[in-house]
């Protein structure tokens, strides 16, 4: 399971057009540590 730009933005409001310099590397550390649930994604983000 991938995080998209426009979900990250809506999870993260405040971080408006930067979210996407995030997305490929956010899900490379997820990929990496198995967070492939949205329960986990969303305690990776917290």
């Amino acid at each position: 399971m991938l995080i998209t730009e426009p979900a990250l933005r809506q999870i993260m409001p405040n971080a408006r057009s930067q979210a996407g310099v995030f997305v490929s590397a956010l899900n490379a550390a997820m990929a990496h540590r198995y967070t492939n649930t949205p329960k986990r994604m969303a305690a990776f983000l917290a």
